[in-house]
């Protein structure tokens, strides 16, 4: 009960208290934070259509979340989100548009093919960091600018022979129908990949906590040393759980271009794999915990634009809200504290 207390002051304490400091800033400014708190639920859920769209930003942070989770639990960070999910985009968009298959076939060759792309993509730097112990926060940031350079490359040298300047936009063609997720509802970009994202994290959840593969991740991210000792491999787990982490970065981007885009363009994604640090941090690196945190954010993303069209606020005071709520979840011990304090206990420090 103490532990689901503590976990419950650590969610909720930071984004209430972000979005405290965030009224002030607005009432600073001289703009009401009643009316942003109004139209900012209103842009998130006021309207069946606002709903739709909160979900379809949800789809991808919650992946996002859990690409950086799968690799944190096993003791490792994977900050090339981007770049795997370019990759794994560009792979959809090439066997969406270059084949002509059934949609039973096309659709699923295509998500996978999206996955081996960013797995692979994922997979040098896994490499140089289990075997020659190269910094992964270092080799994956610089893959992220790797992978956007590349895809547009590639797609300029596939697409346009070479030369840039006959392109109008660095795009692939639209991909085939057969290849393509429908939507839900016509006139909104939510497509029926939500339930990819809202079974996956169960699934990885299912696999961490009721499997000995997962079971061993977590000794492996939690004791290394421990993990030695007791005959498990930290050179192949390690690397499993990295590949596993850039699978997912991958889909993510076939997602979004069999779904909503329907072909490739160049820098689409909007900063996706370094949102998904800040949704693992606010749903405590748990797989479960993504699917709260990815909706929570995808409703401020979206709520701040009806807040910047229906006042005077600028959407800017979104990206601080993020800010702060990423400063108060990283400091591990503030629920800790409160916790403690409201029993009178003392701090111990440990983390929980």
């Amino acid at each position: 009960m103490k532990r689901f207390g503590l976990s419950l002051v650590s969610l909720i304490l930071p984004i209430a208290i972000s979005l405290a400091l965030g009224c002030t800033l607005v009432f600073a400014i001289g703009e009401s934070p009643g009316e942003m708190l109004k139209y900012l639920w209103w842009g998130a859920f006021g309207t069946m259509g606002n709903t739709f769209i909160t979900l379809r930003w949800a789809t991808p942070l919650i992946l996002s979340g859990l690409v950086v989770t799968i690799a944190y639990r096993a003791g490792l960070f994977n900050m090339g989100g981007d770049g795997q999910i370019y990759m794994g985009a560009l792979c959809a968009a090439i066997v969406g548009t270059e084949l002509v298959l059934p949609s039973y076939v096309h659709l699923p060759l295509a998500l996978m093919a999206a996955a081996v792309g960013g797995m692979l993509f994922a997979l040098i730097p896994a490499l140089l960091r289990v075997y020659l112990k190269v910094n992964e926060i270092v080799t994956t940031l610089m893959f992220n600018y790797i992978g956007l350079l590349l895809t547009d490359y590639l797609v300029i040298l596939r697409y346009f022979g070479g030369d840039s300047t006959t392109a109008v936009e660095i795009a692939t063609p639209r991909i085939h129908d057969t290849a393509s997720i429908a939507r839900i509802a016509p006139r909104y970009p939510l497509t029926w990949a939500i339930l990819i994202s809202m079974l996956l994290p169960i699934l990885v959840h299912i696999i961490l906590k009721r499997t000995a593969w997962g079971y061993e991740k977590e000794i492996l991210g939690a004791n290394p040393r421990f993990a030695q000792y007791v005959g498990i491999n930290i050179e192949s787990g390690a690397l499993m759980a990295f590949m596993l982490s850039g699978a997912i970065a991958g889909l993510i981007g076939g997602l979004e271009i069999l779904g909503t885009n329907r072909r490739f363009v160049s820098q689409f994604s909007t900063g996706l794999g370094t949102e998904g640090i800040v949704v693992a941090l606010l749903g405590r690196t748990d797989p479960l915990g993504m699917i709260v945190a990815g909706l929570f954010l995808a409703a401020l993303k979206n709520g701040f634009f009806a807040v910047e069209r229906m006042t005077n606020i600028d959407r800017s005071v979104a990206l601080v809200l993020q800010g702060m709520i990423l400063l108060f979840i990283s400091s591990h011990t503030l629920g800790r504290i409160v916790f403690d304090l409201g029993k009178g206990g003392a701090v111990d420090g440990r983390d929980s």
